[in-house]
């Protein structure tokens, strides 16, 4: 499954129904390969399906906010 796409330099990252460790882990690999491809100027967090989110999903947000700026 895939969580990102670019979109006018935007990194949209389409979060599951459940952030946890495992989930995280793939999506911040998967982001990572994004930063390197692209150059992206904004990160949008689409938490339309998110039911759930633990520590390591908040780790996952700052960590991508920091890498954009």
């Amino acid at each position: 499954m895939r969580f990102c796409h670019v979109k006018n330099r935007c990194l949209v990252i389409r979060l599951p129904r459940e952030i946890d460790h495992w989930q995280a882990e793939k999506i911040r690999e998967e982001s990572e390969l994004m930063f390197l491809k692209a150059c992206i100027r904004d990160v949008l967090f689409d938490f339309t399906g998110t039911e759930f989110m633990d520590s390591s999903g908040i780790g996952l947000i700052l960590g991508r906010l920091r890498q954009v700026r």
